[in-house]
């Protein structure tokens, strides 16, 4: 072993200097800081996900007033006695008539789209809102498990609905909504779907925020149903949301396999105003009017 004159380092007969790597301890130390702290924030998002998936359920609602003619339906949901609760918006048109069954977006009520109600009931169309628990008064905390149980139930009971055509119940889902009927449609098949301004999957989405997605206990994953959903499918999305880009859009598009695919792209709109957009009735319109004859109410 040599002495070096100038560093007084020891240098052994390759050459190598006997000096500890400092600068590659002090990565490893950034490293593992880093990853301390995403962990932690991993940690915090998985123990918040009901909070962050579900904020609507901190939100007190003021809506319009229902229509005169709306049933509340009330169902059981544990041996405790506490109830779920939907509201049944019945077309005026006489006969058995089509009903669709609507899932309402992450940060809004059922009290707050009477007026779609209204407007499916001037195509002949009856419509089920089911309440997500924890929403507006309902017990419970929201999940995918327990909203998509409680929608399986709401479905039952509709199909008894005398009124109501069984071949012909369509599922509607606005955002987190389209998960929900995404869902749904594995559990009870839908004579159609309308997918609004929705992802493939909350796993796929969590990926963007840097959560792996078999963290998210409530993935609702329309992709999958429409891997093997055959029925028609009207897809609306505004080209500029920025919470759900339309890409998601574009993905499930993909990968439906159905062979009766709308898709409606509404040009300068966002995620939460697409419904300020005539062209998005429009696209409602055509498509149930296309599936279904659309008879006008009766004046009374």
């Amino acid at each position: 072993m040599a002495e070096s004159e100038q560093s007084g380092h020891t240098i052994d007969e390759a050459g190598n200097t006997g000096r500890k790597p400092a600068l590659g301890r002090r990565v490893v130390r950034v490293l593992v800081l880093l990853g301390v702290v995403y962990g932690a924030g991993i940690s915090v998002a998985c123990s918040l996900q009901s909070r962050l998936l579900f904020p609507g359920q901190f939100f007190e609602y003021q809506g319009g007033p229902a229509p005169s003619n709306a049933e509340v339906w009330t169902f059981a949901v544990n041996e405790a006695g506490d109830e779920g609760r939907a509201v049944f918006i019945p077309t005026d048109v006489p006969g058995k008539r089509p009903a669709v069954i609507f899932a309402h977006g992450n940060g809004e009520a059922v009290i707050e789209n009477y007026d779609l109600a209204r407007f499916y009931g001037t195509l002949g169309v009856h419509v089920l809102m089911p309440e997500y628990r924890g929403y507006d008064g309902v017990v419970g905390t929201p999940s995918e498990q327990v909203i998509v149980g409680d929608f399986v139930l709401c479905y039952d009971q509709l199909v008894q609905h005398e009124g109501v055509d069984t071949q012909a119940i369509v599922f509607h889902g606005r955002s987190i909504g389209g998960g929900v009927v995404g869902s749904l449609a594995s559990e009870r098949e839908p004579a159609a779907l309308i997918i609004e301004s929705s992802f493939t999957s909350v796993a796929n989405m969590a990926w963007r925020f840097g959560v792996p997605g078999f963290l998210v206990r409530s993935p609702f994953s329309t992709i999958r149903t429409l891997e093997r959903y055959k029925g028609p499918v009207l897809f609306v999305h505004g080209e500029e949301d920025q919470l759900i880009p339309i890409s998601q859009m574009e993905s499930n598009i993909r990968a439906a396999v159905s062979d009766d695919v709308t898709e409606v792209r509404i040009p300068r709109r966002g995620h939460n105003d697409v419904l300020d957009d005539p062209a998005y009735w429009g696209a409602i319109h055509s498509f149930i009017g296309r599936l279904y004859p659309i008879d006008q109410p009766e004046d009374d």
